[in-house]
């Protein structure tokens, strides 16, 4: 989901018409009156189908239920460069910088990998 998803038009006019008719049918719609988070409420439009009928707005509910997530991990990442960051950071490339903060952002997937695989691998 990219800001390009979003066109000035839908957001303005037919967004605002969809979140006026999803409101609606969640009221009146026994599966949406029990929701009591937007992870459940996600869940119940798929199932019910109405993520298609109400794309827009299930793509504003993917969007507020992901952003929590991608903040952790852009500041995991963060936080990862000034632990990496050396005067070696500063000669080296971007992408053997990459792979090196992948390393180390990932290390518990890093960790349960057999180093005799590694090494088999490369």
């Amino acid at each position: 989901m990219y800001d390009a998803d979003f066109f000035a038009y839908e957001v303005s006019f037919v967004l605002r018409n969809q979140l006026d008719s999803f409101i609606h049918e969640a009221r009146v719609d026994p599966h949406l009156m029990n929701c009591n988070d937007l992870g459940h409420l996600a869940m119940k439009m798929v199932l019910s189908n109405m993520h298609t009928t109400f794309l827009l707005v299930y793509c504003l509910v993917e969007l507020v239920l992901i952003l929590p997530v991608a903040t952790a991990t852009m500041e995991r990442a963060f936080s990862a460069m000034s632990i990496i960051k050396t005067d070696l950071r500063n000669r080296m490339g971007d992408d053997w910088l990459n792979h090196r903060m992948v390393c180390y952002i990932e290390r518990d997937v890093f960790v349960s990998i057999e180093v005799s695989k590694i090494i088999e691998r490369f």
